[in-house]
Parts: C-alpha cells; structure tokens; sequence
C-alpha cells in the first residue's frame, strides 16, 4: 500500500498535533493550576474534596480542547466523495462530544462554586462537596461510556478517520 503526498502530511500533522496533546504539559490560557495537587500514594490521606473536584474540572476541559483540536483538523484533498462524508460526520461527532464535555465541566463548576464561597467550608459543606464530586464523577464516568460506544461505532474507510478515531479514542480514555 503506497501513502501519497496529501495523506502522509495529514498524518505527520495529526501525529504532532497528538504529540502537542498527550506528552507536552497541557496549561490552558488561564487555567489556574496552582490546586492541582500530584497523585498520592495509597498510604495518603484522601484528597481535599475541593481539589479533587478541581481536578477534575481541569482534565474535562482539557479533554473538550483535545477534541475540539482534532475537530479542526484539515481535511485531506484526495479523498472519495464517501470518505468526505465519513470524515465530515466524524468531525461534527468530535465537535459535540467537545461540546458535551464542556457542559459538563461548567455545569460542575456552576455547582461547586455556591459551596466553596460559604463561610466555614468544613462539615456540612464539605460532605455536601463530596456528594456533589460523587454525582459528577459518576456523570463523568457515563460520558466517558457513550463516547467511548459512540467512537467504536464510527466507520474506519479513509485512513485519516482511522488515525483521528484512535486519537480521540486515547483522549477520551484520559478523561478521568
């Protein structure tokens, strides 16, 4: 099987664009991540429930960026009127599982907000914390199920899909 010219610089492009994602630190313009906390050990102390939640905010929002870089991808300019359509209709999925990972870190961050601007944050507040970062994680945990079905479910004819797929299949996968 012999690669031309269009497909072999679409591949380089999409392999350093997943090199920029998934080995160079990610800091997003205006992403504080001064609460970004290391990972513990076992032995360690559970997690400040809000850093956790921050967290997590922090890894949607990256995982949204990521998908949305690989939505803008250009495409190829040798492919069959078929495997445009098939390529357009993966992109507009990347486009909306972007969007639905972004609803989600806002709707989590809308939700944390109220209790972390309360007067003596511990108690109450902070078991309410935790039930709001178990109802998140666990809605985390089900997007992460139907993108994961959603990208299987794609058809893998032009190799440009097939590359994009198994990037976006590594980027849904470090979701949580």
């Amino acid at each position: 099987m012999t690669i031309d010219r269009n497909t072999h610089l679409a591949l380089a492009a999409l392999i350093a664009v997943l090199f920029t994602l998934l080995v160079l630190p990610q800091h997003s313009q205006g992403e504080d991540t001064r609460h970004v906390r290391p990972a513990r050990s076992q032995e360690a102390a559970p997690a400040d429930p809000l850093s956790v939640a921050q967290t997590q905010i922090a890894r949607l929002r990256r995982t949204a960026e990521q998908l949305q870089v690989l939505a803008v991808q250009p495409m190829p300019g040798n492919l069959s009127p078929e495997e445009q359509a098939e390529l357009a209709r993966h992109t507009q999925w990347l486009r909306d599982a972007s969007r639905l990972v972004r609803t989600l870190a806002d709707n989590w961050e809308q939700r944390l907000q109220p209790l972390t601007e309360q007067r003596g944050f511990q108690g109450t507040g902070s078991l309410r914390l935790k039930d709001l970062n178990a109802f998140f994680q666990l809605q985390t945990l089900g997007l992460k199920r139907k993108l994961e079905r959603e990208n299987g479910q794609i058809s893998l004819d032009p190799e440009s899909v097939r590359a994009s797929y198994r990037t976006a299949k590594v980027v849904i996968n470090n979701m949580e």
